[in-house]
């Protein structure tokens, strides 16, 4: 699975974001430095099917999950950062 950051953005203002690896083939990790609310996180294929959607939780003011993938085919998705009210596709 690969990770393309083609941000169409609408208004979620986040200035330290890392998706990683990529590709990655076990366990996506997303982190985001200086966020201090839970956001929702939503994984969608090509055919734009939800396959995953999990919490991401605030610690210490930063977001850091992981994403277990091990189960998708290989392929590009789409992720939807939801936060209060915005959101952020990447």
């Amino acid at each position: 699975m690969e990770v393309y950051d083609n941000a169409s953005v609408s208004s979620l203002e986040i200035t330290k974001l890392w998706v990683y690896p990529n590709p990655v083939s076990d366990k996506l990790t997303i982190k985001i430095d200086g966020e201090n609310e839970n956001m929702d996180v939503v994984m969608y294929d090509v055919f734009e099917k939800k396959v995953r959607a999990q919490l991401l939780e605030v610690t210490q003011n930063n977001i850091h999950n992981t994403i277990n993938v091990s189960d998708l085919v290989s392929g590009p998705y789409l992720l939807l950062l939801r936060g209060d009210n915005e959101v952020k596709t990447i």
